[in-house]
């Protein structure tokens, strides 16, 4: 159902997290294993952004070969829940073609933020059947994304989290690469 909620938005927060810990799904999307080399980044975000600018740019200067499908959304507003949860709908109906999805928006007001806390949203985020990673706002924000998702606080870090990861993975290839030519070596 609906779950909607007049209070202030810390506390709309408060209690669309208490209703999705009430249907025992709050951790669902948490508990989704991140892919080892998530390339194929669905990223929901305002197309024209800094935030997304920011992003690219750091998937860009790390060399690696990342494919991204940007889902233009709003980022405040009112069309805020009805673009991402249709995002969150086609990325769920073609999770096949992705890896990873990351939502993420720059800083700005309590209020301009405000739509990321609706119970809506939220459990679309912790029924994606893929990992859903946010970067909404800066340190110091906080929204109920951040409590159902993986939260890298900002786009950059988010970025930043994907990059180390295809990192970490070729590293380990690497490793497991020299290994096999050490045994080789002693094999003839």
């Amino acid at each position: 159902g609906v779950f909607r909620c007049r209070a202030a938005p810390h506390l709309r927060r408060e209690a669309a997290l208490r209703a999705l810990d009430d249907a025992g799904i709050s951790e669902q999307n948490l508990e989704r294993p991140l892919p080892s080399v998530p390339l194929r980044i669905a990223l929901l975000t305002s197309a024209d952004s800094e935030a997304a600018a920011d992003f690219l740019d750091e998937l860009r200067s790390s060399g690696l070969a990342f494919s991204v499908s940007l889902f233009d959304v709003r980022v405040q507003g009112r069309d805020l829940e009805q673009t991402v949860l249709a995002a969150l709908r086609a990325t769920a109906a073609h999770a096949e073609r992705f890896d990873v999805v990351a939502i993420i928006r720059g800083g700005g007001s309590r209020v301009d933020l405000s739509g990321f806390d609706l119970y809506s949203v939220g459990e679309a985020v912790c029924r994606h059947p893929l990992p859903v990673l946010a970067g909404i706002g800066h340190q110091r924000d906080h929204s109920l994304i951040d409590d159902v998702a993986r939260s890298f606080k900002t786009p950059t870090a988010v970025g930043v989290a994907v990059v180390e990861l295809v990192r970490e993975f070729l590293e380990q290839l690497r490793e497991l690469q020299v290994g096999i030519a050490r045994r080789a070596g002693h094999l003839q």
